[in-house]
């Protein structure tokens, strides 16, 4: 990524690997690297209940860095 700090490439760029990892999967992610053993219970969004719509689908996207030449 030191292409992209050092070009003229300017706005807001999600750097990722590859694959996808949900909010859950980063939450038991979380708790193995900090060797604490607890059950985390998948929720689904629809069990909350909020004012505002939320993305079904909030996967973050590398396409601006291709098309960015980065």
């Amino acid at each position: 990524m030191c292409n992209l700090a050092l070009s003229d490439k300017y706005g807001v760029y999600h750097v990722i690997n590859e694959g996808i990892c949900s909010w859950y999967d980063f939450a038991c992610e979380i708790f193995k690297q900090v060797c604490i053993k607890i059950n985390v219970e998948l929720v689904l969004s629809i069990a909350f209940s909020i004012k505002d719509t939320r993305s079904h689908n909030s996967k973050m996207s590398k396409n601006y860095l291709g098309e960015a030449g980065l």
